[in-house]
């Protein structure tokens, strides 16, 4: 579930989504190596790799970020 009000906004899926939109929006490129991105967040958050892929499976599904060459290409 996204949404539960029994749990903690930062332990949702919608909130890693964000802190990565935020990240690639910073970013010059559309396209952002993974690593380069995880330990961006990583820095400041406490993020495990599992949590990070999840967020990416999430955020491709619903069409916000693509693959590229083993890159996120962003679509926005």
């Amino acid at each position: 579930m996204i949404v539960d009000s029994d749990t903690h906004p930062k332990n949702k899926i919608y909130y890693w989504g964000a802190l990565v939109i935020e990240v690639l929006r910073k970013k010059d490129s559309r396209d952002a190596d993974y690593f380069a991105v995880y330990e961006e967040i990583k820095n400041d958050h406490n993020i495990s790799v599992e949590v990070f892929s999840l967020t990416l499976d999430w955020l491709f599904i619903i069409g916000v970020i693509d693959n590229k060459n083993g890159c996120i290409k962003k679509c926005f």
